[in-house]
């Protein structure tokens, strides 16, 4: 069975920009990042980074991407028992 999850989805992200992905549960947050961070592909349309289509991009050439042009916080912070949810969001925190 498939299920549709991401209709007609288009944004930019500028460089150096942060944002968050916020939603219900089931509403297609991990989708997207998957997507985005080149770990699943899209059964129609494409995602762009810099101008590139990332289903023309290699294996390597996505890692290279991962590694070095995205990053992605996410919410599991139960997943890190040494840390909190405050101090896992880093120097900022402590000024809260």
């Amino acid at each position: 069975m498939q299920t549709d999850v991401l209709h007609n989805v288009s944004f930019s992200v500028g460089e150096g920009e942060m944002m968050a992905i916020v939603g219900s549960s089931g509403s297609g947050k991990s989708t997207l990042l998957h997507l985005l961070g080149g770990l699943d592909t899209p059964t129609n349309g494409d995602v762009i980074f810099s101008g590139q289509p990332m289903s023309k991009m290699s294996s390597a050439a996505k890692a290279e991407l991962r590694n070095r042009e995205l990053g992605f916080i996410y919410q599991f912070h139960h997943l890190l028992p040494d840390f909190t949810a405050l101090g896992k969001r880093g120097d900022a925190a402590a000024d809260w």
